[in-house]
């Protein structure tokens, strides 16, 4: 596997904005509908698919654990501030009222601390994948797994309900990168 974030600033910051223009992805999406033929605003709620494969893109492209877990909990959090920002925002663009500027803050600041420090202990756990042995090998799956369970999911309610068919394309594509970025790293050493 590729060791291409490292234990330094300049990883961290770079891991950082993409967690940024997620969060800012899925407030953007949260905007649509979700009962249409596209369905877009599930990427933001009922989808999973897509931050499993960003996830674990991000811990096996690490070159240590720590990098790997920092680097996780970055994102995570970073994706959760902006669409915490994002949802505010819409709540006071709606007239919702005056909301109190220290609830508005604590909600926007930590928000996304729970959700980070859970992936980061899954990034730990993870970056076992990176060993040549069999539970390498199932930690390596099991994203690949997910996504699928969730492809299917997605395409059952795209051909019964006509709704979906963002995501069935966003975890198609999700799964195809998977297989091709990770195909060669499914094997046990001697």
């Amino acid at each position: 596997m590729r060791d291409i974030i490292k234990n330094n600033f300049k990883s961290y910051l770079i891991i950082s904005i993409l967690g940024v223009l997620a969060g800012l992805a899925v407030w953007f999406f949260s905007q649509f509908p979700y009962t249409d033929l596209w369905s877009f605003s599930l990427f933001s709620s009922m989808s999973l698919g897509f931050w499993v494969f960003t996830s674990a893109v991000i811990v096996f492209f690490s070159k240590e654990r720590k990098s790997a877990v920092i680097s996780e909990m970055l994102y995570v959090y970073f994706m959760f501030f902006f669409t915490g920002v994002g949802k505010i925002t819409r709540l006071v663009q709606s007239g919702a009222g005056v909301l109190s500027f220290n609830n508005v803050f604590f909600d926007i600041i930590f928000y996304g601390v729970p959700y980070a420090i859970i992936c980061g202990l899954l990034a730990h756990v993870l970056f076992n994948a990176k060993k040549r042995n069999i539970l390498g090998n199932i930690l390596l799956l099991l994203p690949f797994i997910y996504i699928l369970i969730e492809l299917i999911d997605f395409s059952i309610k795209l051909l019964t309900n006509k709704t979906n068919l963002f995501m069935v394309i966003i975890d198609s594509l999700c799964l195809i990168t998977y297989i091709i970025l990770f195909r060669k790293d499914f094997k046990i050493d001697k």
